[in-house]
């Protein structure tokens, strides 16, 4: 009669180790990251930086209210030109920790190859940035001219939704196949 023997749980795996070790290191380096970041905002540094940001978003504003819009042709590179001075603000540098995480598990050949991948990614970004200005600009027109209707139609599904909840109405909504 043999025994069985038992192979260790997958997360006590040489990978599974790694893994967990790799997250912990991660987490260090962020916790570091911000001690280092607060120690940067009480020098001043990080509210130059603000500064420098906010004065060259304010440059741009006052830049592109002399252009004209009305062609697309002429919109599309200035509204890609917003993305990026956009994409220094410290808003987006939040974002910083996920870009870095992202091209960081990239699988790179060359310095070449690092360089394109990570500058489409960056590209992408911008390009998702712009059009995301671009798109909420044009819904913030359509909500302003049609205010009233869009007023009346949000009541009117709050009502049906909160008839719903009541059991009084039964809205035919999608079932998850978790249901």
């Amino acid at each position: 009669m043999t025994k069985d023997i038992k192979s260790p749980p997958p997360s006590l795996t040489k990978s599974g180790l790694m893994k967990l070790l790799i997250v912990i290191l991660l987490g260090m380096g962020a916790f570091f990251l911000v001690l280092a970041i607060d120690q940067l905002s009480r020098g001043g540094l990080l509210q130059r930086f603000d500064d420098f940001a906010t004065d060259m978003g304010s440059s741009y504003r006052q830049w592109f209210r002399k252009q004209s819009t009305g062609n697309l042709l002429v919109l599309l590179p200035l509204s890609f030109g917003g993305g990026l001075v956009a994409s220094i603000s410290p808003c987006i540098l939040s974002l910083l920790p996920v870009n870095l995480s992202y091209i960081g598990t990239r699988e790179f050949t060359s310095r070449r190859d690092a360089f394109f991948k990570a500058g489409a990614f960056v590209l992408g970004v911008v390009t998702v940035l712009s059009l995301f200005g671009l798109f909420s600009s044009f819904q913030g027109l359509v909500m302003v001219k049609y205010q009233g209707y869009f007023q009346a139609a949000v009541g009117v599904l709050i009502i049906l939704m909160g008839l719903s909840l009541g059991g009084i109405v039964r809205l035919p909504l999608p079932q998850t196949l978790l249901d």
